[in-house]
């Protein structure tokens, strides 16, 4: 018999939930039998926020190719756990929030902050202003997040929604700063399990563009099936060749 106590790591409960899930019988799955979906319920209600999987260690947990700067594990959580939207926003539950800024460690950390307590809408900066106006409303996102020189580039304060400006800092987090310059900061919990953490749009070759919801579960379930089936080590560092407006970034191993 086991003798730990407390919470089952996260790390270590969802590839043993995974494998549990793989070998019971389709006819359970299809039927919504009472006790798979409580076990499913439980797993995801144990999953704990991103910046609690985090470490807290004096190790590089992002670096910037091109300069060498990076942050350890302990700054990222520190500034996820601190990370709040400086105004309110009126959506009931978690904000939705367009965060449209150039692909690179910027929008890493970016990705990290937003998926911790709000939900976010990655896009990219390299499209024309028209095409972004229609994903921001096909997104329904409750506020816009952009650097400053991209805010008219892209015709982005059209007064239909709030307007964050971004300015990234020497130690390669950032501040967000309203066009009110106000400095009220309201108290969204952390995401948990079945919170939707990320939406993602498809790239439309086939059709009309469509929105991917990504819960926290699912962000977290595909981080640490990603770590496994590149046998990452604490040791290795994964080089992301992806635009992260495409693809949700993987949580620093």
């Amino acid at each position: 018999m086991s003798s730990h106590t407390g919470p089952w790591p996260i790390r270590h409960l969802i590839p043993t939930f995974q494998a549990i899930y793989k070998s019971i019988p389709e006819s359970l799955k299809a039927n919504n039998n009472e006790s798979i979906t409580r076990l499913c319920s439980q797993v995801k209600a144990a999953t704990t926020s991103v910046a609690e999987l985090i470490g807290t260690d004096s190790r590089a947990g992002l670096i910037d190719a091109n300069t060498g700067r990076h942050l350890t594990h302990n700054a990222i959580r520190q500034f996820l756990e601190n990370f709040k939207i400086p105004v309110g926003l009126s959506r009931h539950g978690k904000p939705r929030i367009a965060v449209i800024l150039p692909n690179g460690p910027l929008m890493a950390v970016a990705v990290l902050a937003f998926v911790n307590r709000y939900t976010i809408v990655p896009m990219t900066t390299n499209t024309v202003a028209e095409q972004l106006q229609t994903d921001i409303e096909n997104s329904q996102a409750d506020a816009v997040v952009a650097l400053d020189a991209d805010i008219g580039k892209l015709q982005l304060d059209n007064g239909t929604r709030p307007v964050f400006g971004i300015e990234q800092l020497e130690d390669l987090t950032f501040r967000v700063v309203s066009a009110g310059n106000t400095s009220t900061a309201y108290d969204h919990p952390p995401n948990s399990g079945d919170d939707i953490a990320i939406i993602l749009f498809t790239s439309g070759t086939s059709g009309t563009k469509k929105l991917v919801p990504i819960t926290t579960y699912n962000l977290i379930a595909g981080t640490i099936a990603t770590i496994e089936s590149v046998e990452l080590s604490e040791t290795d560092t994964c080089l992301n060749m992806m635009p992260l407006n495409h693809v949700y970034v993987p949580l620093p191993n």
